[in-house]
C-alpha cells in the first residue's frame, strides 16, 4: 500500500490519475451512445420510429413507435428485440476494445467499462431496464435467465483476467 501511494502521488502518478479518468469518462460516454444507437438502428430496420431521446456517462433512452399495420404480438417481438439490441451492441463495442488491443494495453481496461455499465446493467431483472422491457413483451424469464448467467460469466471472466495480469501501459 505504501508503494502504491508513493507511485500515485508522483507528478507522473496523478497525471496517469487524470488520464484514466478522462478515458474512462469519454469511453463511458461513448459507450452509452453506442447503446442507445443499438436500440435505434434495430427499431430503423423493422420500420419503426425512433428517437435518442438523451445519453449522458451511464444512462440514455430512446423512443420507439411501430408502425400501425404490425400486429400486437409482432410489435411485442420486434420491442424484445429493439430492448436487447442496446445491451449487445454495448457488449461488441466492449469486446472490441478489450481483445482488440494488446494485452498489456490501458484500453482493453476500457473495453471493461461498456461491459460494466452499458452492458451489463441492462440486462439484470430492474424494473425499467432493457431485460425488463423484454421480459415484459414476452421474453421468456428462463431465457432472460441464461442471458443474465453468461452475461455475468463473461463479464468477471474479463474482469478476472485483468485482476489476475495488472500490467498496463498507457
Amino acid at each position: 500500500m505504501r508503494e502504491f501511494l508513493k507511485d500515485l502521488l508522483t507528478a507522473r502518478g496523478l497525471l496517469n490519475v487524470l488520464f484514466c479518468f478522462i478515458l474512462f469518462y469519454v469511453t463511458g460516454y461513448i459507450s452509452t451512445r453506442i447503446h442507445e444507437f443499438g436500440h435505434w438502428l434495430i427499431a430503423k430496420g423493422y420500420g419503426c420510429e425512433a428517437v435518442i431521446v438523451y445519453s449522458r456517462m451511464v444512462t440514455g433512452g430512446t423512443w420507439v413507435k411501430c408502425p400501425e399495420y404490425y400486429p400486437p404480438s409482432e410489435v411485442k417481438r420486434i420491442i424484445i428485440r429493439v430492448a436487447l439490441a442496446g445491451p449487445f451492441i454495448s457488449l461488441l463495442f466492449g469486446a472490441l476494445l478489450y481483445w482488440g488491443f494488446g494485452r498489456n494495453s490501458i484500453l482493453r481496461l476500457m473495453g471493461l467499462i461498456p461491459l460494466l455499465y452499458s452492458y451489463l446493467p441492462n440486462l439484470l431483472m430492474i424494473e425499467g431496464s432493457d431485460m425488463w422491457v423484454a421480459v415484459e413483451n414476452g421474453l421468456h424469464p428462463l431465457i432472460a435467465l441464461l442471458i443474465i448467467i453468461a452475461s455475468i460469466g463473461i463479464v468477471f471472466f474479463a474482469l478476472g483476467r485483468e485482476v489476475t495480469e495488472r500490467r498496463y501501459v498507457i
